[in-house]
């Protein structure tokens, strides 16, 4: 199993077209175009996109508060290999 974990500046979206390679729980209802790099990197390598698998509360979501605003981004993203890799 390969895990790839970091700040993306990715918001990663709730489109249906995603829903092969991350979840329906996103924070974001649209990706950004950062958003499309996780996602075609996911569709390419087998992985899954886990940190929009699951429900959250909206407080637990965030990952970024925009200094000097109450908006909050799900920026960072958990991507984990959809299969074993035969070595």
């Amino acid at each position: 199993m390969f895990i790839i974990m970091g700040d993306f500046n990715a918001k990663v979206g709730r489109e249906e077209c995603r829903h092969k390679v991350s979840g329906k729980h996103s924070l974001h209802e649209h990706s950004n175009e950062n958003g499309s790099f996780p996602v075609q990197f996911a569709i390419r390598n087998n992985f899954y996109i886990k940190s929009t698998t699951f429900p959250h509360k909206t407080i637990h979501m965030g990952t970024w508060n925009i200094p000097g605003s109450t908006e909050v981004n799900q920026i960072d993203h958990v991507l984990v290999s959809a299969s074993m890799p035969h070595l």
